[in-house]
């Protein structure tokens, strides 16, 4: 990744939606805006994530479905803002 990273959020399936919403909180005061437009619990963990970050002009939607950890980085290179999106599932040996 080339660029200066502003923030990492790591989100993972078990984090309760209290979590996520000092997450929107937390980034407002930096001048962030989150929003998740679904979050689909099942059995208290988090199957499905969907929603949108903000900053400084430019935005990135995201939709994470049956993870175990997602990351969103927001950094920048020079002027520009841009962000990187992952998710992980942990493999299972039989």
């Amino acid at each position: 990744m080339i660029g200066d990273e502003n923030i990492k959020l790591i989100i993972k399936n078990t984090d309760k939606p209290e979590y996520l919403e000092s997450l929107i909180s937390k980034l407002k005061d930096k001048g962030y805006e989150l929003k998740f437009d679904n979050k689909d619990y099942t059995d208290g963990i988090l199957k499905n994530l969907s929603g949108t970050i903000k900053y400084k002009g430019s935005s990135s939607t995201f939709s994470f479905t049956d993870f175990d950890q997602a990351t969103i980085i927001v950094y920048s290179d020079g002027d520009k803002v841009n962000f990187k999106i992952n998710t992980g599932k942990k493999k299972v040996a039989l």
